[in-house]
């Protein structure tokens, strides 16, 4: 047998590292894969939990929020949400996150954005898919598939259902 060749060992470098590129090429997309999945995982629970808040505004103040400020003000505690969707339980929604508010409002406003101009009628009979008001910044899991969007807009009917009533209309 004889020694390997200088071609042959160049040959056998350059497959080794083909190799270890090929390697490094596929950790590197399966960490941001992972690293995706994660913010998806928590924007969805930071917006799902804008939505509750919102929700909880409007039924306590009769109105659409102006402000991440007048929110802020606005008590809100970390209870469990009140959501019959199917499927729906304290884990899947969120009971694991236990956001302290207003402590993290800073954080979810970089996660969740608020459209506080809205037409209230609107918003109340959009399509939970077309859903705008109140969205995600970034990757996000399907939010509105937990039913908190349909509990915000029942609330805005029954808001409008009252005014219309007091107004005699």
């Amino acid at each position: 047998m004889s020694a390997p060749t200088t071609r042959q060992s160049r040959g056998c470098l350059f497959c080794l590292l083909t190799a270890v590129v090929l390697i490094l090429v596929i950790v590197g997309i399966g960490l941001r894969a992972a690293h995706e999945a994660w913010q998806a995982e928590q924007n969805l629970h930071s917006t799902l939990f804008v939505i509750r808040l919102v929700d909880r505004f409007v039924q306590e103040k009769g109105r659409w929020p102006e402000s991440w400020a007048e929110l802020e003000a606005f008590p809100f505690g970390s209870e469990s949400p009140r959501s019959g969707a199917p499927g729906t339980n304290i884990i899947r929604i969120g009971g694991a996150m236990d956001f302290k508010w207003p402590e993290q409002s800073a954080e979810l406003q970089q996660r969740v954005a608020i459209d506080f101009v809205v037409d209230e009628a609107h918003v109340a009979e959009v399509d939970v898919v077309e859903f705008q008001p109140i969205h995600p910044v970034g990757p996000c899991f399907n939010y509105w598939k937990y039913g908190f969007l349909e509990e915000l807009q029942e609330s805005l009917r029954a808001r409008g259902r009252d005014h219309a009533s007091a107004s005699g209309l």
